[in-house]
């Protein structure tokens, strides 16, 4: 599908909010996908370990969701 001659990126991404408690987060993001506004919760959890012991990675802390796509033609 990302090959396709006819794939879209999303456009207007957006974090709208994040909140925190702890070691868990949840981002709320939104987008326009093929003229369709879009919107998600990315719950994300705080890595033990950090670079410089200051900087915490964060990682999304559930398995990707289904997708599903506008119709369209492979290329």
């Amino acid at each position: 599908m990302v090959e396709a001659e006819s794939y879209q990126p999303p456009t207007d991404v957006e974090v709208t909010s994040v909140g925190r408690d702890g070691d868990k987060a949840v981002a709320k993001v939104a987008n326009t996908l093929a003229g369709q506004k879009l919107t998600a919760e990315l719950p994300s959890r705080r890595e033990e370990s950090a670079a410089l012991g200051l900087f915490h990675r964060w990682s999304i802390a559930v398995a990707p969701a289904p997708l599903s796509l506008p119709g369209g033609q492979a290329g």
